[in-house]
């Protein structure tokens, strides 16, 4: 009798990555959480000038991704998509982003850049009922951008 293959689809691998995530940075996550985002950098100027004069900074792990929580920041990753929202996977994390539901076809499987203010939030975390059966969510929290901005897709 022959074994079947493992099948990893995007859910699969968006749960491994939250997984991973959990395992490997989620004190420094639950630490600064969305509540902890605007006390992040308090001394900083509020100047609309400053802000569209610099570029936002890009993440590309769970460490950059906690210290950037609150501000504008560039994600690099393939476009893949989630039951959540559209997603961006990097090699250590990802991002939804909320204001897709999901990516055109011949984006899926593509590397792109969005750019948006990154959150962590565990509104989406599945939920348990009093009699045991659990609604659909995510496993942990997760990073998402709530409004983004496709900068760059390889087509």
């Amino acid at each position: 009798m022959t074994r079947p293959r493992l099948h990893l689809d995007l859910p699969v691998l968006c749960l491994l990555a939250c997984f991973l995530l959990l395992l490997t940075g989620s004190s420094s996550c639950h630490e600064r959480g969305p509540e902890s985002s605007a006390e992040a950098a308090p001394d900083q100027p509020e100047s609309s000038t400053d802000a569209a004069q610099e570029t936002p900074a890009e993440v590309a792990d769970s460490g950059e991704a906690s210290k950037a929580l609150g501000q504008q920041v560039r994600f690099r990753g393939r476009a893949g998509n989630g039951k959540l929202a559209a997603a961006v996977v990097g090699e250590e994390f990802l991002v939804y982003c909320l204001d897709r539901s999901s990516w055109p076809d011949e984006l899926v499987g593509q590397e792109v850049v969005v750019q948006g203010i990154l959150e962590y939030t565990e509104e989406f975390i599945a939920q348990t009922a009093p009699d045991g059966a659990i609604s659909q969510g995510t496993e942990g929290g997760v990073f998402i951008l709530r409004t983004s901005e496709l900068l760059e897709a390889a087509r």
